[in-house]
């Protein structure tokens, strides 16, 4: 019996349900990261304060994953839906992602207690693991990270991404748009019942342009979205999503304070024509 959660994060009680319902599991694999521009993307941060939330984001992640394993107790464990890089002219935000290796996530994992009756495990790609035996067919191979980092440099670093190859759009457009897409969007907030709580600017073009207003006693902050004009043409025509692009770390973000809002970020992905 396998249970895969992928990109679902169980929480505690869940992971209490499917013990009680299905017995014990010979493996589990749930995520381990946070895909996500934070804190790479948001520039009220200087690159110490990056480094320190990317570490308390790796961190958060592990503990939160251990708390689930120990009702779930598996008989084996394998980290899943995890580790990303980002290449082109983003490849400079490696260093502040919330994502680790596989491998980082064991050896966090092992400084905690021990979870009797439960063994972590890594596995290469194309490897096949018997969970009679509990042995792989190919004995494992840790992920060289400075591999990776050199790969990165020498190769990813070098590509463009697709909306890079396009032409710069009309600015008296793009302008006019985003208020079309403005309007679209409150509309949107309205029908499924999401009440902004910060308000939200655009800043393109050197014009820094108001796209969610809330009364100041309602507010929680200010958050400021930049990105490459070519994209942002894209995403108001329905030809990319905000939200992938920004998982995939192609918005920057600032914001006073330094408040997370869930709701704004969902509102943002209503920004279109």
């Amino acid at each position: 019996k396998i249970f895969n959660a992928n990109d679902n994060n169980p929480n505690i009680e869940s992971c209490k349900d499917l013990k009680d319902r299905f017995g014990s599991f010979d493996l589990s694999m749930m995520n381990y990261n946070a895909a996500g521009p934070y804190p790479s993307c948001f520039n009220n941060l200087n690159d110490e304060e990056k480094i320190l939330e990317h570490n308390t984001n790796l961190q958060r992640n592990v503990d939160y994953l251990y708390e689930n394993l120990k009702p779930l107790n598996s008989k084996y464990f394998l980290p899943f839906a995890g580790a990303y890089v980002l290449g082109g002219r983003l490849s400079y935000k490696n260093a502040y992602l919330g994502t680790m290796t596989w491998d980082k996530c064991i050896e966090m994992l092992n400084k905690k207690n021990v979870i009797n009756g439960t063994e972590y495990i890594a596995l290469n790609e194309g490897t096949k693991f018997d969970l009679s035996t509990g042995k792989p067919d190919h004995e494992y191979q840790p992920i060289d990270e400075s591999e990776v980092e050199n790969y990165i440099n020498s190769n990813l670093s070098q590509m463009k991404y697709p909306y890079e190859l396009d032409d710069m759009p009309d600015q008296k457009k793009l302008i006019n748009d985003i208020g079309v897409s403005v309007q679209a969007m409150s509309q949107r907030l309205e029908k499924i019942k999401l009440i902004p709580d910060m308000n939200v600017f655009i800043q393109i073009f050197d014009n820094e342009i108001p796209i969610i207003e809330v009364p100041k006693e309602q507010s929680n902050g200010i958050l400021k979205c930049s990105m490459d004009p070519r994209l942002l043409r894209r995403i108001l025509d329905r030809s990319s999503h905000w939200n992938n692009s920004e998982i995939g770390c192609h918005i920057e973000f600032n914001r006073t304070p330094n408040y997370y809002s869930p709701d704004m970020h969902t509102a943002l992905q209503f920004f279109h024509l």
